[in-house]
């Protein structure tokens, strides 16, 4: 019987663990990947943008699509944003 299962070219490892079967591996891998994706994405549109010249639209998205790589790359980023203007405005978090 199969105990682990590997993949070759990354380091994704399925397979029994203290608590069960573990998918924390996958997980890793999987938003890995969607990172990869997105920068894809993100250049893709910017070079359609910059061979249309829509230079409005290209700097729009350049900043929103860059916020939103930020976030993924460090998703805890968020919570210390929000943290962070709380602290600012003086608000008590419950939390």
């Amino acid at each position: 019987m199969l105990d682990k299962l590997y993949f070759h070219s990354t380091n994704l490892v399925l397979g029994n663990s203290k608590d069960g079967i573990s998918l924390k591996g996958f997980a890793d891998w999987f938003g890995e990947q969607i990172k990869y994706v997105l920068f894809i994405v993100l250049l893709s549109l910017m070079v359609y943008a910059f061979v249309k010249r829509a230079w409005v639209f290209a700097v729009g998205m350049f900043f929103g699509l860059s916020i939103i790589a930020f976030l993924v790359a460090n998703p805890d980023a968020l919570s210390n944003f929000g943290t962070w203007l709380a602290g600012l405005l003086n608000l008590k978090g419950g939390g």
